[in-house]
């Protein structure tokens, strides 16, 4: 019966493919179809749309649906281009505004560390936004001067405030304007990964690092400086080099691995870090500053490399007791590390390992990834930095915590709790570690890291400073763009 059927249907497709070319020299297509559809019974009709018929009638519907979804997707791109133009106004209306308010937030946040109780004072602002980070609102970098905190956000814009205003329930910063968009590339600095990276007052100047653009698509980490003055701030070149590191697609480059962390040293010295926008290589290489860690005089501009095999170091603090450095920076996937740096030799440059050796792993699955073969191959990440010849660091973190500045306490918090230093994490997620503060000792003599209490904000510590007049933690907390100190 069902060869039957075939051998039927066979038989009026044949015929109807010779009709369909002979009336296609006589009649329209409309024509044709009509004529068909009154010869064919109706039953037969039924079965031929559920056969023979039913691709081209499925090619029409996905012909519709497409026609549907181009449509959409045109609303979509307008949508979008809308948008994105309300957020290019608004950007540049951050750009143009001469205050900042900050409202202190009533709610109580309270925090133990072993038996004492720390209070969260906080002040959220709802005008700052072009974070560093998706996690984030907005990203600002803190620094004190004459009784000021200065704050630099990451896409340039500066603003102040008097430090007492911190015991006010409201307060505003003003904007100091600059020549600052006139030498950098306004597009880049509303891009998270590029930007400000840090500010630092030294001497009556004010100093800035930020991603350059040497070239076309060819970046490195530069400094700018000006003159300290609330009405106008000048800045001219302070430090740059003319090797860069080309942001080609397809090829490994982050700009978020930059560095950019600026202390100073004793009158005429600051350290400066710069990363190594993931060219790995570089690291090793004393011929190039990417990886290292500087030191540069303000004063002639000497600079004088003090270590290197770093990828990416986000904190940096002159310990006068060690006369040294502690710092911090960013592991691959897993393995942030906190690093002391003897400062008593200049003939020697101290070697951190990286990318030789690493607590960390490459990203996308480490070694279980085949894809990451010869990547190991060339940047192996031996656990172990001592018995490559490297310096071991004095802690590490599996899993990353995203690592931000380092501090040390020789006042108020040591006072009370009875710990040294404090790092802080911004990191994704909020699981142990990633957000909030890490306490923890370390023995200045015996060069021992002892212990450590991890106090949970909530919130990514993009940056912190410690209070010249009491010692207390300023810190900005991104996740909400808000600062706040730990009492």
């Amino acid at each position: 019966m069902k060869k039957k059927i075939i051998f039927f249907i066979s038989i009026i497709v044949l015929f109807f493919g010779v009709y369909k070319f002979a009336a296609s020299k006589i009649y329209s297509d409309n024509d044709q179809e009509s004529i068909i559809s009154k010869l064919l019974p109706s039953n037969l009709k039924a079965i031929l749309k559920q056969t023979i018929f039913i691709i081209p009638s499925k090619n029409k519907e996905i012909l519709i649906l497409k026609n549907k979804v181009s449509e959409k997707e045109i609303y979509i791109n307008e949508i979008q281009e809308k948008l994105d133009r309300y957020v290019f106004h608004y950007k540049n209306a951050i750009t143009n505004i001469e205050n900042l308010p900050f409202k202190k937030d009533v709610t109580n946040y309270e925090f133990n560390i072993f038996d004492k109780k720390f209070n969260l004072v906080k002040f959220e602002q709802n005008i700052l936004s072009n974070p560093k980070h998706k996690g984030a609102k907005s990203s600002v970098y803190l620094e004190e001067f004459q009784n000021n905190i200065f704050l630099a956000t990451g896409d340039a814009n500066i603003f102040y405030f008097d430090k007492d205003s911190l015991y006010n329930k409201n307060f505003v910063a003003k904007k100091i304007y600059s020549n600052l968009s006139k030498i950098t590339k306004d597009k880049l600095f509303k891009e998270n990964w590029f930007g400000i990276k840090d500010v630092l007052i030294f001497n009556e100047k004010i100093y800035l690092s930020f991603t350059k653009e040497v070239s076309k698509n060819c970046f490195n980490t530069s400094i700018l400086s000006s003159k300290v003055n609330y009405n106008y701030l000048e800045f001219r070149e302070f430090f740059t080099n003319d090797f860069c590191v080309k942001k080609v697609d397809g090829e490994d480059f982050n700009a978020h691995q930059s560095g950019g962390r600026m202390t100073p040293v004793d009158n005429e010295n600051i350290v400066f870090s710069h990363g190594d926008y993931r060219q790995r290589y570089l690291a090793q290489d004393t011929n190039f500053y990417f990886g290292k860690i500087l030191k540069i005089n303000t004063i002639n501009k000497k600079i004088k490399i003090i270590s290197q095999g770093h990828r990416n170091p986000q904190g940096l603090q002159f310990v006068k007791s060690l006369n040294g450095l502690i710092s911090s920076e960013h592991g691959p996937e897993g393995g942030d590390e906190i690093n002391i740096i003897n400062l008593g030799n200049d003939d020697i440059i101290q070697n951190f390992g990286w990318p030789i050796s690493s607590y960390g792993e490459h990203y996308n699955g480490g070694k279980e990834n085949p894809n990451n073969s010869e990547r190991y191959k060339k940047y192996p990440l031996y656990k172990s930095h001592e018995k490559y010849g490297f310096i071991e660091p004095i802690k590490y973190f599996l899993p990353s915590i995203a690592i931000s500045e380092v501090l040390f306490l020789d006042d108020y918090y040591k006072k009370k709790i009875n710990f040294n230093f404090v790092v802080g994490a911004m990191g994704k997620m909020n699981r142990k570690g990633n957000l909030g503060l890490h306490f923890f000792n370390y023995d200045l003599n015996k060069g021992e890291y002892l212990n450590e209490y991890y106090v949970n904000l909530g919130e990514r510590v993009r940056d912190m400073i410690k209070l010249k007049t009491d010692g207390k933690i300023l810190m900005y907390l991104e996740t909400t763009g808000s600062l706040a100190f730990l009492e």
